[in-house]
């Protein structure tokens, strides 16, 4: 008999962004879902659309599609990325080099690496 257990241990609450501590530690027991480099894992619905819902969809919204890219839903943003591969167009766009870098709130370089690492280590999950 096999018994897999799956503890995950997370910091709630810490304030250290939309997803909160997204480097709290992740503990995984028995061959359940292993965690890239450590850390909380990264899902689209508690980590990614709040920032984009902040600092995109006003522009990338289903109001304003400029270069009609519509940022507003979690299947509207599957179509401007291919899951894992770090070439996606929203990670040139927004990513340090791209056109659309200066336009994040707060901590730039964060919320560029978040949505990297989502699309890239996390394979663009929906939910963690």
């Amino acid at each position: 008999m096999v018994v897999s257990v799956a503890l995950v241990m997370a910091a709630a609450g810490c304030g250290d962004g939309p997803g909160g501590n997204l480097t709290g530690p992740t503990v995984v027991l028995g061959g359940a879902e292993t965690n890239p480099g450590g850390g909380a894992t990264i899902g689209y619905v508690q980590d990614i659309k709040p920032v984009l819902d902040a600092d995109c969809v006003e522009c990338h919204g289903p109001r304003r599609r400029e270069h009609n890219v519509d940022l507003s839903t979690y299947q509207n943003v599957l179509r401007n990325l291919t899951p894992g591969n770090a070439n996606s167009n929203l990670i040139r766009q927004s990513g340090r080099n791209g056109a659309m870098y200066r336009y994040w709130r707060g901590d730039a370089a964060a919320k560029a690496d978040l949505v990297r690492r989502w699309v890239v280590e996390f394979q663009a999950r929906e939910n963690r």
